[in-house]
C-alpha cells in the first residue's frame, strides 16, 4: 500500500509489484507517472493528482487509465467523470 506518500516520482519498476492494491500518486505531476502502471494486476485503487485536466497527463498515461478503468481500478480526484 503506498498512500498519503510525498513521492515525486515512480519508478518505472513499480509494474513489478504484483500485489500492490492501493496506490496514491495525488503528490506527482502527470509527467513523471509511468506507463507500467497497467502490469499492477492486483491494482484496486489509484489516487491521482487532481490539480490537472485528463488533457494533461501524457497520452500513454491517459490510455493506461482508460484500460484500468476498464479493469475495474476505483481511479480518484476530480477527475473521476473523464474516465468514461
Amino acid at each position: 500500500m503506498l498512500i498519503d506518500n510525498k513521492l515525486q516520482y515512480i519508478p518505472e519498476d513499480i509494474g513489478n509489484l504484483s500485489s500492490l492494491q492501493y496506490l496514491d500518486l495525488n503528490s506527482v505531476s502527470p509527467e513523471n507517472y509511468p506507463h507500467t502502471l497497467i502490469n499492477l494486476k492486483s491494482l484496486k485503487d489509484l489516487r491521482i493528482n487532481g490539480d490537472f485536466r485528463l488533457q494533461d497527463y501524457p497520452e500513454i498515461i491517459q490510455e493506461a487509465f482508460k484500460l484500468l478503468k476498464r479493469r475495474g481500478v476505483e481511479i480518484s480526484s476530480e477527475l473521476v467523470e473523464s474516465f468514461h
